[in-house]
């Protein structure tokens, strides 16, 4: 039996949730290390109980510590999980960073190109007319529209490419909390002010959004502009004017 297949498989779940596994062994390794301790805890009372009453530090650390030494093991070996996810977070947050870097620079450097090449107004012109495209072209797919039940009027959110049913009304009042709460928080993710809009979250969304230094002295900007949903009806895109950054407060910038 060829089991390369499913060894492949397997491999491939285990990277693509690396992170939860090692949250996972962390918390199952704090446990186990809890409860050898628990569990040796009299043992090592009867080992210091066999000890003179004069018996100096060092005698006593040599009695208790081997029998402590699974639960050592346990504590290290969560400490190692949590250590792991934080790298390899941080590692897919740098590599996204990248992606999202080099398609910036290309898409700067095309218009720039374009304006050097047929002006200002012809580029602004030649952008709207591939932006209308683009979304026709997503409307005749049938993309799914969610909706979340504050409301008809269709959205449409450009960082995650979603349409969604609710109210003007209602998608002001989850701007206005999303900002309070990023006051508060100092740094909310894109994932926070989609639970403000009641629309699901996404893999990406935890790993961008809003850092509360920069609308110290402006407001958290958002702005909307007519559009066409999947359903052929119209629909308000929404923009984001505050510039998006990751969880560690870091900008990607552009290179060269």
């Amino acid at each position: 039996m060829n089991t390369r297949p499913f060894l492949k498989a397997i491999a491939g779940w285990c990277r693509r949730h690396s992170t939860k596994i090692l949250a996972g062994v962390a918390i199952a390794a704090e446990a186990a290390g809890f409860y050898f301790m628990h569990r040796e805890a009299p043992v090592v009372r009867d080992r210091l109980d066999e000890l003179p009453e004069d018996a100096k530090f060092i005698d006593k650390f040599k009695a208790a510590a081997p029998v402590y030494i699974p639960a050592a093991c346990m504590f290290l070996l969560s400490s190692g999980a949590i250590v792991g996810g934080c790298a390899l977070g941080e590692h897919r947050v740098a590599m996204l960073t990248g992606l999202y870097t080099a398609s910036e620079t290309m898409l700067h450097k095309c218009e720039e190109k374009i304006v050097e090449k047929y002006g200002k107004e012809e580029a602004k012109a030649m952008k709207e007319e591939a932006v209308k495209e683009v979304l026709h072209n997503q409307a005749s797919t049938g993309n799914e529209i969610i909706y979340t039940g504050n409301g008809l009027d269709i959205f449409f959110e450009g960082y995650s490419g979603r349409y969604f049913a609710s109210s003007r009304e209602a998608v002001d009042r989850g701007i206005a909390e999303f900002e309070k709460r990023l006051h508060s928080d100092i740094w909310c993710s894109l994932n926070q002010l989609y639970d403000c809009w009641d629309i699901p979250r996404t893999d990406l969304g935890g790993y961008f959004g809003w850092n509360a230094d920069d609308i110290i002295d402006k407001p958290f900007d958002v702005g909307f502009s007519g559009s066409i949903a999947p359903n052929k009806h119209s629909c308000q895109e929404i923009h984001f004017y505050n510039e998006i950054k990751t969880y560690d407060g870091s900008t990607p910038t552009y290179i060269g």
